[in-house]
């Protein structure tokens, strides 16, 4: 993948993510995870642990989901 790549997938999960209140690590971890990186190799790459990864990977999740949800849902009611 060359940087021009990189640009553009970065460009467009900015794009995809618009309007969700990620910080700037949980953003980097988005483009990890776009790009299928692991837990273990993000970390090394950031200088934390990968239970850091594992914890924003969670919030990401949480926060994504949040999101994606139809009006009026409730977690547990069908």
């Amino acid at each position: 993948m060359t940087p021009s790549d990189l640009e553009m997938l970065a460009a467009l999960l900015d794009e995809r993510l618009a309007g969700i209140p990620l910080t700037p690590s949980e953003r980097a971890e988005a483009l990890c995870i776009a790009l299928g990186v692991d837990c273990e190799l993000s970390a090394a790459a950031r200088g934390v642990s990968a239970q850091t990864v594992r914890a924003r990977r969670r919030r990401l999740r949480r926060k994504l989901e949040r999101t994606n949800r139809p009006p009026g849902h409730r977690p547990g009611v069908n």
